[in-house]
């Protein structure tokens, strides 16, 4: 439901005959029955093909912004998928991610440093997840641009705990 509808909140599964008590069983302990209004709506959006064309919208609107975002970003190391909802950068000397995840919100944007994700005490790179979603592609290219500054302004001193 994330990619089609996120509002609606269901998901199916098909899982094998061997396996479909235990999923039965597994759902029963996390929720008793999904709204049939729900369950209607996304199913004639299968049925129907509206989940693909909003598949395939999102999947094309994405497809610009990881190229927009390319195109700002230029020359700093950037990953993701060619039509993901987010964009990985990893960031040049002195910058640490909390460090610069820190210095962007001061700055009106929020990214995600890597370390948010690492798993347990495993150590993360020097890099920040960056969300591709905002509404309007321009209020993305502004951020965009405002990250890209930072970077090239390098760490205040107030980063490091200096006064």
């Amino acid at each position: 439901s994330k990619t089609v509808s996120p509002g609606l909140r269901i998901g199916y599964l098909a899982a094998p005959a061997w396996a479909q008590n235990h999923v039965n069983r597994a759902l029963r302990g996390s929720c008793w029955m999904t709204s049939p209004l729900t369950v209607e709506i996304a199913t004639r959006l299968i049925v129907d093909g509206g989940a693909k064309r909003i598949l395939r919208a999102r999947r094309e609107e994405a497809q610009v912004r990881v190229k927009l975002a390319q195109e700002i970003l230029q020359g700093y190391e950037l990953r993701a998928a060619p039509a993901a909802i987010h964009i990985w950068l990893w960031l040049p000397e002195p910058w640490r991610a909390t460090t610069f995840a820190d210095e962007a919100r001061h700055h009106g944007v929020n990214v995600t440093p890597a370390d948010t994700f690492a798993i347990g005490r495993q150590t993360a790179d020097h890099a920040i997840r960056i969300c591709l979603g905002p509404p309007q592609r321009d209020g993305l290219a502004e951020g965009l641009r405002r990250l890209r500054r930072l970077l090239e302004d390098g760490p205040s001193g107030n980063s490091f705990g200096v006064v």
